[in-house]
């Protein structure tokens, strides 16, 4: 009798790979879609998290906002960037008055691979008015 070997083809190898790569084509984008939406989250809540300390100045201080033309940060040196533990920074966030600072608004601008994020640039104002739409991309 002979003696058989068994195992896969150099074809059937190719075939596997092929399935392979063309389900991580597939998958790859939705991922990144995801972790977009998970880092646009977390600027977010740092938006809202400077947004009430700006509150809490507001009532301080004799019903004005920390004034960022006289170069006055929100309170406790709120961060210039999103991730607020460092590494890369995938959103800058600005600060300004207006009104005799009466009123604030604060912009998170998306930076490096997060500019491909179909929401852009994410506004909060002094009124609890967010943009872009509050329904698609603040959750």
């Amino acid at each position: 009798m002979r003696n058989r070997q068994r195992g896969f083809t150099l074809v059937e190898l190719m075939i596997v790979v092929a399935i392979v790569a063309i389900l991580g084509a597939i998958a790859f984008p939705s991922y990144m879609q995801h972790v977009r939406k998970t880092r646009r989250a977390e600027c977010e809540g740092v938006l809202t998290t400077i947004s009430a300390a700006l509150e809490r100045a507001y009532s301080v201080n004799n019903g004005k906002y920390p004034d960022a033309a006289t170069g006055n940060k929100p309170p406790n040196n709120a961060p210039g960037a999103c991730p607020l533990d460092g590494g890369t920074t995938f959103y800058n966030i600005t600060y300004a008055t207006a009104s005799a600072s009466q009123e604030f608004t604060l912009t998170a601008t998306p930076q490096n691979d997060q500019v491909k994020d179909v929401c852009g640039t994410l506004t909060l104002k002094h009124t609890g008015e967010k943009s872009p739409t509050p329904t698609t991309c603040w959750k």
